[in-house]
């Protein structure tokens, strides 16, 4: 998942809006990511929305946003 991660961060380079989940792969978007590997699988007909909205109002909590 890490060789992975900095493959996606390195496509994204020229995107200013991106957050690279190396260094440290402790972010939400690397514990999405794992997340949705992990878990995907066994979501009622593939469906990850569930996964995804989860982690967003991870991310938003950790930014104070309500």
């Amino acid at each position: 998942m890490k060789q992975m991660a900095v493959i996606v961060d390195e496509q994204n380079a020229k995107d200013v809006n991106y957050i690279n989940m190396d260094p440290g792969f402790t972010g939400v978007a690397f514990s999405a990511s794992c997340y949705l590997v992990i878990k995907g699988k066994s979501q009622p007909n593939g469906y990850t929305e569930p996964i995804i909205h989860a982690k967003r109002l991870e991310y938003k909590v950790q930014l104070g946003i309500k």
